[in-house]
């Protein structure tokens, strides 16, 4: 009722001073009018004042409502397919060489890569070779053949990592030793199929650590230490990832300095996350000498699939330009390793794994080893997201079968619940930052934030170098591409009024189609392109405005991530699917905020050339969309102006006031801190930061 009372208002307001425009809204089909009639009623609109203009506004915005809130890409282009393809376009292929001696050279030069360009990315060498400090807390005595000792180690500088150790008594010489990480347990390392696994390999005779996962166990916080808001480190340049696996690292380095450890019989699994840490420490530790990863990992081709994107850790940057993850699975050859899937597993799915992850890498094995040194296990009961104990079991068979003379072997678990203890029971109490509930993504990324400086102004000297040198920096941290416009679809969708309207689909690059549609008044002094957070809706985009006072052509536009190409579902996270799609586009190297700038360029750049004489203007508005036009103008301020309608402020602000990853997925840019904060941007644009009423002066 209230929006028909805003039109009727309008068309009242508009029938006093064009009678001939409100009767062919009003009695019938809309006739076409040359552009000196439409001239003249633009000429009418703007000598209305007061409220006059503000009714004639209103009835305009109301008459485009329908046209922007209109589907222009048909259902093979929609969003998520073209996200996703955009995705499968770029995961590297797994091939098995023809020679062994090939593989060989392949598999070191992918571990070689995989470590230096993507895991320590940002992380100096001295912290990458640190030896991990240890402290020792108490030690219980089960009563039952084995004690758990307590401990914390650095994982990274000021990250302390609570963790037990579970010891047979007596030892005498020296035998296997596990390493067993956590994965997504609200209680950590006390979790009862952790201490049950733990219990029996100490009993059999073997070293188990059992250490708390980052953001789980002692280390849980709620909100404050979710495992996506690692982009807050990684905004400045230093790999998140490459901090989890510091942690396993080291994990490692401490069970294997244990005098009775033997490091010939060294294994990792673990469920979930601890899955996940099992296939990456395992793929490039060769230290690790067996590797049972429970419901860890699936290829990239699946992260891409409604909530099944994993956390931004599992996504690491530039991950998919050397490898996907069935290629970390193929590093493990020829070491023994068990792959454990859940047949209805919900968050790991079980067909991908097996046939993406188990298959290919099987034919390795048959190729130049043996094929029983790769097994897969698939849970059917309870089927579920689990390491219970028929998963338990099938490990014990395959550790058993490598590391146990064949008279010691015992495949069934060892009764043990009676032994399980409390939480607090399990606590490592040590003088460590843990314990005061730290949180370690916001205080290593304040840590970075202190190296990169602010700008209030240009430098006295050399600004010009100064700016390209930053320009060509911003260019290769957000890996912006030069691509070509072409207009793939033009359909009208107005006419008989003073402005015309078209539904456009244009091809940009190889890789999309954008939607847009665009409103010509008579004779366009210029051009604005309208990108907002929510794509082309009608509430954030002010048609009116641009129409009835700058006498601008508009343009909507959907980018990535925004409008019509947005993901579509949302699922069990709900609104999290975007902020999934996009932590997928960085472990394939392609940055969703330079993505977005690559085609802003583009179509501006297009729009320009294809007409000339009419400057084009950005208008930005939302919380993430507005950097996407203030880079584009750092970059290239000459070629047209930019409103910022909601100016972007600090990057080093999101970490302040701890903003999340699934709220602002785009703003958290590999490396973009380290470049150039908004400081920095502002004065790269010059003076081509302007507000609305310059386009009314021109």
């Amino acid at each position: 009722m209230r929006s028909l009372l805003i039109t009727t208002m309008g068309v009242i307001c508009l029938i006093g001073y064009m009678a001939d425009v409100a009767a062919d809204a009003t009695t019938g089909p809309a006739k076409e009018i040359g552009e000196q009639q439409a001239m003249e009623q633009w000429t009418k609109l703007q000598q209305l004042k007061g409220k006059d203009a503000a009714k004639a506004q209103t009835a305009l915005a109301e008459e485009v409502r329908p046209l922007l809130e209109g589907k222009v890409l048909d259902q093979m282009h929609n969003g998520t397919s073209q996200l996703r393809d955009f995705v499968l376009r770029r995961i590297p292929r797994f091939a098995i060489p023809a020679k062994r001696e090939e593989w060989d050279k392949q598999a070191e030069a992918l571990r070689r890569d995989v470590l230096s360009n993507v895991i320590y990315r940002g992380i100096p060498k001295e912290v990458i070779d640190q030896a991990p400090k240890v402290h020792w807390g108490e030690t219980i005595d089960t009563g039952k053949g084995y004690v758990i000792r307590k401990l914390a180690f650095e994982g990274y500088p000021g990250l302390w990592i609570p963790a037990l150790l579970y010891e047979p008594k007596a030892l005498k010489e020296k035998v296997p030793a596990v390493l067993n990480p956590m994965g997504h347990f609200p209680a950590g390392k006390a979790s009862e199929f952790q201490q049950i696994r733990c219990i029996n390999l100490a009993k059999r005779g073997m070293l188990a650590l059992s250490p708390d996962w980052v953001g789980y166990g002692q280390l849980y916080v709620p909100k404050e230490v979710g495992h996506n808001e690692l982009c807050h480190v990684e905004l400045s340049g230093v790999s998140g990832t490459g901090v989890m696996y510091l942690v396993a690292k080291r994990s490692l380095d401490v069970l294997l300095s244990h005098p009775n450890a033997d490091p010939e019989k060294v294994a990792v699994t673990g469920v979930s996350g601890g899955g996940w840490q099992t296939i990456l420490l395992s793929a490039l530790d060769q230290r690790v000498k067996l590797a049972v990863p429970n419901a860890g990992h699936v290829d990239l081709a699946t992260h891409t699939l409604k909530n099944h994107a994993g956390d931004k850790e599992q996504n690491p940057f530039d991950l998919g330009k050397y490898a996907d993850y069935v290629h970390l699975t193929a590093l493990l050859f020829p070491r023994p390793a068990l792959l454990i899937y859940n047949a209805k597993d919900p968050f790991i799915l079980c067909e991908p794994g097996c046939k993406q992850i188990y298959e290919p890498v099987l034919e390795l094995y048959k190729k130049w080893g043996n094929p029983d040194e790769f097994q897969l296990h698939v849970n059917i009961k309870p089927g579920t997201h689990n390491y219970e104990q028929d998963n338990r079991e099938a490990f014990y068979r395959f550790l058993n079968r490598h590391f146990v003379p064949e008279k010691d072997r015992n495949d069934k678990e060892i009764p043990s619940q009676n032994e399980l203890l409390a939480s607090d029971d399990l606590a490592v109490k040590t003088d460590s930052p843990f314990l005061a509930g730290f949180a370690p993504w916001y205080a290593i990324a304040g840590e970075l934030q202190k190296n990169w400086p602010d700008f209030a102004s240009l430098p006295e000297k050399g600004s010009k170098q100064w700016a390209e040198e930053i320009r060509v920096r911003l260019q290769k941290t957000l890996r912006v591409e030069k691509l070509e416009v072409k207009e793939a679809s033009r359909k009208p969708i107005i006419s008989g009024r003073w402005y015309e309207g078209d539904q456009v689909t244009f091809t940009v690059g190889e890789d999309w189609y954008v939607p847009a549609v665009e409103f010509a008044p008579p004779k366009p002094r210029g051009t604005v392109i309208s990108v907002t957070d929510w794509g082309k809706h009608p509430r954030y985009n002010p048609v009116q405005s641009f129409l009835l006072r700058g006498r601008q052509r508009v343009v909507c536009l959907d980018l990535p991530f925004c409008g019509e190409l947005n993901t579509e579902g949302h699922g069990t996270f709900k609104g999290w699917h975007n902020s999934q799609m996009t932590q997928v586009f960085d472990a394939v190297g392609k940055p969703p905020l330079g993505v977005r700038v690559s085609i802003l360029l583009a179509v501006r750049d297009f729009l320009a050339a294809r007409y000339p004489g009419q400057p084009v203007c950005i208008y930005a508005k939302g919380h993430e969309v507005p950097m996407t036009a203030l880079l584009t103008a750092a970059l290239s301020p000459e070629g047209g102006r930019v409103i910022l309608g909601s100016p972007p402020t600090s990057l080093k602000e999101l970490s302040v006031k701890r903003a999340t990853y699934a709220k602002f997925p785009t703003l958290f840019c590999f490396g973009l801190l380290r470049d150039a904060d908004t400081d920095v941007l502002k004065l790269l644009a010059k003076d081509s930061i302007v507000d609305m009423t310059a386009l009314e002066r021109d």
